[in-house]
Order: C-alpha cells, then sequence, then structure tokens
C-alpha cells in the first residue's frame, strides 16, 4: 500500500513522501519546511486515496502541526524557545481541539467520554461514536502543582 500511495502522491505532485530506509512507510517532513498549503494538500490526498476522513490521530498530528507552523510564523523564527513561548502564549482553537499548552507542555484540554453507537444510530461510515460526557479541562488534566515536570516552577 505504501508504494500505490506514494506513486499516486508523486502524479498527484506531492513528493518526498518516502519513509526512512529503516523501516520505510510514508513521511511528510516538517524539518524540511513543508509549507500550510502542502499540509492541506496532502490532507485532502489522504482523503481521497482512503476515501475516508483521517483518523483521530492523524486529526491531532495535523493539528499539533499546524499550531507549530502558526508559531513559527508568528515568531518569525523556527527557534524552538522562541516557538514553544509563542505555542504556550495562545489558546487554541482550530476546529479540532480547544485549549492551551501548559507550562509543563501538556495541551490541556477538554476531554470526551464516548460511546459506541449501534449500527442503526449511524449516519455514515465516520459517525460511530456518541458524546456520553464533556469531562472539563480542569477536570481531565493533573493540576499543573502537581507536574513532576522539571521545567515547572512550583
Amino acid at each position: 500500500m505504501a508504494k500505490k500511495f506514494e506513486a499516486e502522491a508523486r502524479a498527484a505532485g506531492l513528493l518526498d513522501l518516502a519513509g526512512h530506509r529503516s523501516v520505510g512507510g510514508c513521511r511528510a517532513s516538517l524539518y524540511n519546511a513543508m509549507s500550510f498549503e502542502g499540509v492541506e494538500a496532502l490532507i485532502s490526498f489522504m482523503k481521497e486515496f482512503k476515501g475516508k476522513a483521517p483518523t483521530s490521530v492523524q486529526a491531532g498530528v495535523y493539528s499539533a502541526t499546524m499550531q507549530y507552523l502558526k508559531a513559527v510564523e508568528a515568531t518569525k523564527t523556527d527557534n524552538s524557545d522562541a516557538v514553544m513561548k509563542q505555542m504556550k502564549s495562545i489558546e487554541i482553537n482550530d476546529g479540532l481541539f480547544k485549549g492551551r499548552i501548559r507550562a509543563d507542555g501538556k495541551f490541556e484540554h477538554d476531554m470526551y467520554l464516548l460511546e459506541v453507537k449501534k449500527p442503526g444510530e449511524s449516519k455514515g461510515p465516520n459517525d460511530v461514536a456518541k458524546v456520553v460526557k464533556v469531562i472539563a479541562a480542569k477536570d481531565a488534566t493533573l493540576p499543573l502543582a502537581q507536574s513532576k515536570c522539571k521545567y515547572v516552577t512550583k
């Protein structure tokens, strides 16, 4: 499947997605300055290739990547200290996730208790769960005062 993905991606103008030589697979390297447009094009291609929306893990990686790229753009540098300071200074609300990156680097956000839908309740292939309860970020995350991160000043 990886070879087919690479070939079709190359035909669609998405280049350099080959994985590491020792493990194979596919990858999109953010260290090689992949643009916002490139990330969006890759997500769109992935939807078409698989015929379904990205998984929650893929959506999370996309969200984190976009936040990082926005912080690089806002700070006009890729210096990790400056970028992280920027990322920690703003609330994230990108349509996928809403929350903040705390001093210890944890992304604090509401969590959802889900229940798998019965087949008759589902309206499509990606409609598989319903929200039973929203757990507020302050209740879903270990308080910062209890963090064991050595970079947190208490």
